[in-house]
């Protein structure tokens, strides 16, 4: 029997690494997608409806560039910091607070199409370096530097090496 999952009702979450965790998943379910585009745990019978694989509570596309698309907003993980700082693949948007004195936040290493938006909230003229992971660039420098109330959206190229 098909199983839809509901948002809200099955825990249905979309991670800032574009994954879709659905926490309500058993060991061995898999998840697919109907025609009205709706996820069911029941194999579609023809077309090409598209097929979700899933490592524990966690789907991904099957097909390398597919794209997950949402009906309506989703909720991203925040991150405050006010000292040096790593990021970790799980943050999206971080506020850095440098009120206290200027820092450095250290990037990652990058994954194809992972994102990133980093917001100088300071108010008192000290900077935030963004630090690409190793040999990794930060639009095509070693580092770059926001100011009070600058934004930076960066999104990894693998090709390039590079944010």
């Amino acid at each position: 029997m098909a199983k839809r999952l509901v948002p809200g009702t099955d825990a249905v979450t979309l991670q800032s690494n574009g994954r879709l965790r659905v926490a309500t998943l058993g060991a061995s379910a898999s998840v697919y997608t109907d025609a009205s585009k709706d996820l069911t745990s029941t194999p579609p019978a023809s077309g090409d409806l598209g097929y979700w694989n899933r490592t524990g509570t966690e789907l991904t596309t099957a097909t390398a560039g597919d794209t997950l698309t949402t009906g309506g907003g989703r909720i991203v993980n925040t991150t405050r910091v006010t000292v040096a700082y790593t990021a970790l693949v799980t943050d999206h948007m971080i506020y850095a607070d440098t009120d206290g004195g200027a820092f450095t936040i250290d990037l990652p290493a990058g994954v194809e199409g992972q994102y990133f938006r980093i917001a100088n909230v300071g108010t008192s003229g000290n900077d935030v370096t963004i630090d690409g992971d190793g040999a990794e660039t930060v639009m095509g420098d070693a580092t770059q530097t926001l100011s009070d109330g600058e934004i930076m959206i960066l999104i990894y190229n693998v090709t390039e090496g590079w944010w």
